[in-house]
């Protein structure tokens, strides 16, 4: 199955570039897609019907026939097409974090809904109890360092092994993280939103807009519950990973920034999981400044993994004063 080109129709407009920038976003990311389109030269389209059929006096006619061959192109070829885009949706086939609409951004990211259509090409159906690219697809989504990655995820991968079977590749392992969640479900669908930090009484940190996401107000010093999702996209349940978690002065969390805790636990595949960690922030970081929690997943890199493009993500905070009472 893994060898099988998808056939992907792309209704809509013809007056605008759209369908040449989604076709490079899936050629740069070496998708096994076959793109079809309708007669996209105005002329050609116009004139199709009289090539064929012969020549009309009146325009009306010539019209009429340049339609009917041309709508026995376009139902043709939707009928065979495994997934259907229209041009009606904003698309953005690049990873810019900054456009997608998960982000703040008036752009829905292609590759999470061309990802969520083949799943149903595959025979996946809806899912609405866990962070699912089956749910609610823009955001499921992963960001680092201003950059977004689309991506299968664990419990559609799930689902595919379980219809077809793994593949042969040799890197088996994946292991991810990111910053959103299962929030809920809406007619079938799952619904996410952004992982959160908590105070130790679980009362959840004030935060504000950031740049399309949100920043918690925390203070220096003090212990937080910080939630991200885990995810093991890979073969095999993996047990003991190592984790770390730093604090950074931006967005791209590598195992050079300040390190402020450890964890360790199992990553079993089968579905996503939230999971809130105890961490203490430093009492020595500027007040009034934007820093990031990050976390980085196995930050030693003792596994061989499929990607190592998944395994740490952020969640930005900004320190303020402690509230003195009179």
């Amino acid at each position: 199955m893994a060898e099988r080109p998808w056939t992907v129709y792309l209704a809509g407009e013809i007056h605008s570039d759209w369908r040449e920038r989604i076709i490079a976003g899936a050629e740069a990311a070496e998708l096994p897609i076959e793109f079809t389109t309708p007669v996209c030269d105005h002329a050609s389209s116009d004139d199709c019907g009289a090539g064929i059929l012969g020549d009309e006096e009146k325009p009306f006619w010539k019209d009429h026939k340049g339609a009917k061959i041309n709508a026995i192109r376009t139902r043709t070829l939707i009928q065979e097409a495994d997934v259907v885009f229209d041009a009606d949706v904003a698309w953005s086939t690049s990873k810019s974090q900054a456009t997608k609409s998960a982000y703040g951004g008036s752009r829905r990211p292609w590759g999470t809904t061309a990802i969520h259509e083949m799943g149903h090409a595959l025979g996946l159906a809806h899912e609405d109890d866990t962070y699912n690219v089956m749910g609610q697809d823009w955001d499921h989504i992963h960001a680092m360092n201003g950059v977004v990655r689309w991506y299968v995820g664990e419990d559609a991968g799930n689902g595919e092994v379980h219809l077809y079977g793994k593949t042969n590749t040799t890197r088996k392992n994946d292991l991810g993280v990111t910053h959103w969640k299962h929030s809920g479900s809406h007619k079938g669908y799952s619904t996410h939103t952004e992982c959160r930090i908590y105070k130790l009484d679980d009362s959840p940190v004030t935060r504000v807009d950031f740049n399309g996401w949100k920043r918690y107000n925390v203070q220096n010093g003090n212990i937080y519950k910080v939630q991200f999702t885990y995810e093991n996209n890979g073969y095999y349940d993996q047990k003991a990973v190592d984790i770390a978690y730093y604090i950074s002065t931006d967005d791209c969390i590598t195992i050079v920034d300040r390190l402020i805790g450890l964890a360790t636990f199992d990553m079993n595949r089968n579905k996503a999981f939230t999971l809130a960690i105890h961490l203490r922030i430093p009492e020595d970081l500027t007040v009034g400044q934007t820093y990031y929690i990050g976390v980085i997943v196995d930050y030693q890199n003792t596994l061989l993994e499929f990607d190592h493009g998944n395994n740490a993500t952020w969640i930005p905070i900004r320190i303020i004063k402690e509230m003195v009472w009179p």
